[in-house]
């Protein structure tokens, strides 16, 4: 809908540019005819430019919740000697760079092992909170040329912990970067 306001008004712009309406300088209309002009070079500039350089990435997949994932960070035993291994979906950016970080929204199904709620939709991540366990470990990491999705984390002295929909779940996602 954006692209087609700026190309209905680039070609309204070029239409009443183009046309010479016989306006003699400093006569009525002149300044409206002049400001014309000038929308219709900077929605041209804008254009070639790609919209001003913003652009949209979704990533959508399903992750086994048991698998290892594509990286798995191991920390050192807390005070009270838990070890906890923390398993990611990684999605490789090689132009992500911390300096301009994207806006990440995270949209997940519902979680299997609480109650049920009636959507077929998904959940924007962290918004639902009242929605989802309060042992729920999903987290989005961004680092220097890649995002990290984490889906689950093991620890030594107790069961797992998973994100996105749970254990049993589909771990079904969509993640959207806006850069």
């Amino acid at each position: 809908m954006k692209k087609l306001t700026i190309l209905g008004a680039l070609i309204l712009a070029l239409a009443l540019g183009t046309t010479a309406y016989g306006v003699p300088p400093g006569q009525p209309f002149q300044e409206l005819l002049d400001l014309i002009n000038s929308l219709a070079a900077r929605v041209t500039a804008l254009e070639t430019s790609g919209g001003g350089g913003a652009t949209r990435s979704v990533f959508q997949e399903t992750i086994d919740l048991d698998s290892t994932g594509d990286e798995v960070r191991i920390e050192a035993a807390d005070s009270q000697g838990v070890i906890r291994t923390r398993h990611f979906k990684t999605f490789e950016i090689p132009d992500l760079s911390l300096a301009d970080p994207p806006a990440v929204t995270l949209f997940h199904r519902r979680r299997t092992d609480r109650p049920v709620f009636t959507t077929t939709g998904f959940f924007v991540g962290g918004l639902a909170n009242n929605f989802r366990a309060q042992n729920d470990i999903t987290n989005v990491l961004i680092e220097e040329g890649k995002i990290l999705l984490q889906f689950r984390v093991d620890r030594s002295n107790a069961a797992p912990l998973y994100g996105l929909d749970g254990p049993g779940g589909t771990g079904e996602f969509r993640l959207v970067l806006i850069r």
